[in-house]
Parts: C-alpha cells; sequence; structure tokens
C-alpha cells in the first residue's frame, strides 16, 4: 500500500468504530428481553442486565424512626449513624435497613443510650397508606 493510502484507512477504521460504538450504546439501551439472547450479550455482557437496572419500582417502603427514653421527639433513624452521608442520609439509612443485621448493628454502636425504634411499612400509593408496623427496643441488653 501507498503511504497516501493510509489516512483513508485509518478514517474508515475511526468510523467504523464510532459505528459500532453507537450501535452496542443503543442496544444496550433498549428495554428488550431478546437482548440476552442476543449476540451483542456474548461479547458484552454488561450489556444484558442494563434494560434492568430501571424497570423495578419498589411497591412498599420502609420508614424507620426512634424515640429515647425520656424524650418525646421523634426523630429519623439516620440520625443515629455516622456514615458519611451529606444530602442522602435518609436514602442511606433505608438502604441499609434492607440488611436485616443493620439494626442490631446499629444497636450494640450505642449500647448507653435506650430508645425504642419504630418500623412503618408503607405502601406507595396515592394517597400513602401503612401497610404494617414493627417495634424494637433497643437498650444495653441488645435489640428486642
Amino acid at each position: 500500500m501507498r503511504s497516501s493510502q493510509w489516512p483513508s484507512v485509518r478514517l474508515f477504521a475511526q468510523r467504523a468504530c464510532i459505528v459500532a460504538w453507537l450501535a452496542l450504546s443503543f442496544a444496550s439501551a433498549l428495554n428488550v428481553a431478546s437482548l440476552r439472547r442476543s449476540p451483542v450479550a456474548s461479547f458484552a455482557p454488561h450489556l444484558k442486565y442494563g434494560f434492568v437496572m430501571f424497570n423495578h419500582f419498589p411497591v412498599d417502603i420502609e420508614v424507620a424512626t426512634f424515640v429515647e427514653d425520656g424524650s418525646s421527639t421523634v426523630r429519623s433513624l439516620a440520625e443515629l449513624e455516622s456514615t458519611i452521608s451529606v444530602g442522602y442520609a435518609e436514602s442511606r439509612a433505608f438502604l441499609n435497613l434492607r440488611k436485616r443485621e443493620w439494626l442490631p448493628w446499629l444497636c450494640t454502636r450505642h449500647p448507653h443510650r435506650r430508645f425504642s425504634v419504630e418500623i412503618l411499612r408503607m405502601r406507595i400509593e396515592n394517597p400513602p397508606t401503612v401497610v404494617g408496623t414493627t417495634h424494637y427496643r433497643c437498650d444495653g441488653h441488645g435489640l428486642r
């Protein structure tokens, strides 16, 4: 090949890569269940999970509050957590509450505080309705 032909081959290769990248991006954005069985999933396995990420909307949420002994102030359970979560402490507490071992762990982190925890399970409707409540007691003996 002559040296004058190399720029056109290089330009063609660049354009082909851009077209392939756009095609893969478009294929990953599609909300198609057949994407798992397509050839795209064989060489880009992360793309087969991309459409599932935003398909699930939680129907029930849990809202956790606590009241310290001798106080009547109801506060968010996120105030007991010392995780740095500026601006999203409530969301962080909600995600941690999904792990069942987090609440006993939180109780052992504060052995000298005595407080009651109330977890409201709410259904997202218009208007929101309370489906159930759970009460826990945290003191020097742990979570009860």
